[in-house]
């Protein structure tokens, strides 16, 4: 705590709070924690992640899609979000979130259609994936989804 302190410009207690998750990293104190660690842009993006997109429990994997090289995945229920259409998604959260405001239901579907940008690029993960039949029969969205 202390050699890292020394490196962000800041107090050993301050970065005990950072571990301890009772306080959140300045983006300048993010930038900083990332050069001194050598973590190429990690809590900078983490940080971002926790202000606009995605919901607390689902940030950490978020972050490792973008650093994974392979994604494997089992669907008993529903099509995976990276793999999901505007379509499908827009029906999931209308049907899930029945008190829904329009613009509400927009922003989450971008949210979960740019996740799949992950996939393009030139180093973007291998994604297997498994379906059990359920998902390909059950109608999400009328025919037309």
């Amino acid at each position: 705590q202390e050699a890292l302190a020394e490196k962000v410009v800041c107090s050993p207690t301050l970065i005990s709070h950072y571990e301890a998750g009772r306080r959140l990293p300045s983006p300048d104190d993010a930038r900083r924690i990332d050069r001194a660690l050598g973590t190429d842009g990690f809590f900078e993006r983490w940080l971002q992640d926790l202000e606009t997109k995605y919901d607390e429990n689902f940030a950490a994997v978020a972050e490792l899609e973008q650093q994974a090289v392979l994604i494997q995945q089992f669907a008993l229920t529903l099509v995976p979000g990276l793999l999901q259409t505007d379509g499908y998604a827009r029906a999931l959260f209308q049907a899930y979130k029945p008190n829904h405001r329009r613009e509400e239901i927009d922003q989450d579907v971008v949210i979960r259609t740019e996740r799949a940008r992950v996939l393009d690029g030139p180093t973007n993960p291998v994604l297997w994936t498994l379906l059990d039949e359920a998902v390909l029969r059950r109608r999400v969205g009328g025919p037309q989804v």
